[in-house]
């Protein structure tokens, strides 16, 4: 309610000075008029008479300076420019809230340095820390004095964090004496307040100013508060973003003239970097020093969140990752937090640089921009019958990466067998390869290679080879594997070569030894019956086209185990009986002998336990070798 009374008086004192200047569009908020404040002021002291309203808060400040400034503002070059994420410097247009001289002095404008005019920061700041005040600048279109004192505007700074305001500091030109430089909380209720006059000086609370030559001349406000009481109204962190923007209303209602093009006229401070305000840099500030990134690769798109860790960090304002700047998310004295700008495959060198203690050592290659890999299959390579060398192609992608080949007879790679190739880092393309034994000759194979990094896989295309033919030929060894007679013998004949699967084996000449013979697929098996060496044997094989192969060997049978065989006694007297047996030699001289005994105790083979309780002659007591089997007797007495 109060606010609206206050606006229908400037709007009464308008009307009865006709004076009023025109101001252009506004930008923000709705139309706000400010009538000259002197005849203002005696209309609102007749309105307090009739309407009993006290308007103190309007034409006199209530709240009171609970610290001093009377620090000189800095020369020109220790200004420290409040900057974007990524460093850069915070720009404005000219003439974009209209054209006239009302409006100049409330357009805010800032440049890049270009080839022929330095840089002009439109909003600049300097601490000398916790026990002496913080200053501020702001760069206009024109000089903000009229007529010997400082215009009839407000030029406003917010401190915050994201979209949340935690004060506001500002001018508040009267164009008369006193003017005011006023601090307000999160709110907009005034907190602090300090007077100066005119135009201010270099050690009063603000001060308008231009600076450079002619052809570069350049416009500020400049005003300063004691840091005790701005962080009085902040709170316990000191560390926030800025936003900046003017007003000519007749109260701190809206950024109504100008604010910076880059940041919504809604008051935002995600978009500027963080400031501590606790620094003190009109002092000498330690260079930068940088040990270590937490991440240290990520994809070529960047936005990959990053600590890097060191000393004398605070106020970071550029990180560089090459020579591109990274976003900046937040500092300490120790570590600052990025986000890592988009870059090319490659190693990367990151420097940091802070606003008084400027750039920092170098980590030379501390940051891998990374992508997938690229696999490329390669033709086989040293093929015969047997084998083949699978070839391919790497581009690790400046990631370590595992290689590998998947190779089979399905020309889909279905159920294929996997080998592992050489593992591969760096951004140019190498040769990856494994060698195959133990193919099938005139075989068509496929495969191809692949690569694996932390980004994903990739795979090459299909190719395929075939192994040479082979002549076909009898691949064991001569002479065969032996045997012994009465013992079962078995051996599989084996080929190499020739087309197909090997279909039939015969022997063409010669003969296997007695009691062995051969099957069509080449299994040599059955029960030697004597003893000696066989030569001459020669063994055919045919594969599936009729091709065919032959061998010449030989085989040795040797002597084997001598078996005995017991049979029903004859002659049985009261006291003596006739035993009967056979025994077959197995190609050796062998010894005959009997066990008899009154107990049918055997052991585990078989045999009695108790043979030495009768006495049996045997005869004959030796059987000669190769006898086949032979008829033995025992008598038996007692």
């Amino acid at each position: 309610m109060k606010a609206r009374f206050i606006e229908l008086i400037e709007r009464i004192s308008l009307l009865l000075l006709s004076t009023a200047r025109r101001r252009g569009p506004d930008r923000c908020a709705p139309k706000s008029v400010k009538a000259p404040r002197v005849f203002t002021s005696l209309v609102l002291i007749f309105a307090q008479i009739l309407a009993g309203v006290s308007l103190l808060v309007m034409v006199a400040p209530s709240a009171k300076a609970s610290g001093t400034c009377t620090s000189a503002f800095p020369v020109d070059s220790l200004w420290q420019p409040v900057r974007n994420t990524t460093g850069g410097l915070l720009t404005d247009p000219l003439a974009d809230v209209g054209s006239s001289s009302n409006n100049t002095k409330v357009d805010i404008y800032g440049t890049e340095a270009t080839s022929t005019a330095p840089a002009g920061s439109a909003i600049d700041w300097f601490s000398n820390g916790t026990s002496g005040c913080f200053q501020f600048r702001m760069r206009i279109a024109a000089s903000a004095i009229e007529s010997g004192a400082i215009g009839n505007e407000m030029w406003v700074v917010g401190l915050g964090t994201g979209s949340t305001t935690s004060a506001w500091m500002m001018v508040d030109g009267q164009n008369r004496n006193p003017n005011y430089v006023r601090i307000l909380n999160s709110s907009a209720v005034q907190q602090h307040v300090y007077s100066f006059n005119d135009v201010g000086s270099n050690t009063t609370y603000a001060y308008a100013i231009s600076v450079g030559s002619t052809a570069s001349i350049r416009h500020y406000v400049y005003w300063q508060v004691p840091y005790a009481d701005l962080i009085s109204v902040l709170g316990s962190s000191t560390i926030y973003g800025f936003f900046a923007g003017t007003t000519n209303s007749n109260s701190f209602s809206s950024i109504n003239r100008d604010c910076l093009s880059t940041i919504s006229c809604t008051a935002s401070y995600a978009s500027t970097q963080k400031v501590d305000l606790s620094q003190n840099v009109s002092v000498t500030v330690s260079p930068p020093v940088i040990s270590s990134l937490s991440v240290t690769k990520g994809t070529t798109a960047g936005s990959t969140a990053t600590v890097i860790t060191g000393t004398n960090l605070t106020n970071t304002v550029r990180v560089f990752f090459g020579s591109t700047p990274a976003t900046i998310t937040s500092f300490t004295s120790t570590s600052v937090t990025v986000t890592t700008p988009a870059g090319s495959v490659g190693d990367a060198n990151v420097q940091v640089e802070t606003s008084a203690g400027g750039l920092s050592n170098i980590l030379q290659n501390a940051y891998k921009y990374i992508t997938t890999p690229t696999a490329t299959t390669v033709a086989a390579s040293g093929l015969s019958s047997t084998t083949a060398q699978l070839n391919g192609s790497i581009n690790a992608g400046n990631d370590s990466t595992t290689t590998s080949f998947c190779w089979g007879t399905s020309s889909t790679l279905a159920g294929c067998s996997t080998v592992n190739a050489q593992t591969q880092t760096g951004t140019t393309n190498n040769a990856i390869s494994y060698s195959l034994t133990g193919l099938t000759n005139s075989t068509t194979y496929y495969y191809r290679a692949s690569g694996t990094n932390s980004l994903g896989t990739s795979t090459g295309t299909i190719l395929s080879f075939i192994t040479a033919t082979a002549s076909l030929s009898v691949s064991s060894a001569t002479p065969l594997t032996s045997g012994q007679v009465g013992v079962l013998y078995s051996f599989q004949m084996a080929a190499t070569g020739g087309s197909g699967t090997y279909s039939s084996w015969a022997i063409t000449s010669g003969s296997l030894p007695s009691g062995l013979t051969m099957s069509s697929s080449g299994l040599i098996s059955g029960t030697p019956t004597a003893i000696g060496t066989t030569s001459s044997i020669v063994i055919q094989v045919t594969d599936s086209v009729g091709s065919t192969a032959s061998a010449t060997y030989s085989i040795t049978i040797n002597a084997g185990p001598p078996k005995a065989t017991t049979l029903d006694a004859t002659s049985i007297g009261t006291t003596s009986a006739t035993l009967n047996g056979n025994i077959n030699d197995s190609g050796a001289s062998t010894t005959a002998s009997w066990c008899m005994a009154t107990d049918a105790a055997v052991d585990a083979n078989g045999a009695l336990f108790s043979c030495t309780q009768i006495s049996v002659t045997a005869s004959p007591s030796t059987v000669s070798a190769a006898a086949g089997f032979t008829a033995i007797t025992g008598a038996a007495s007692g």
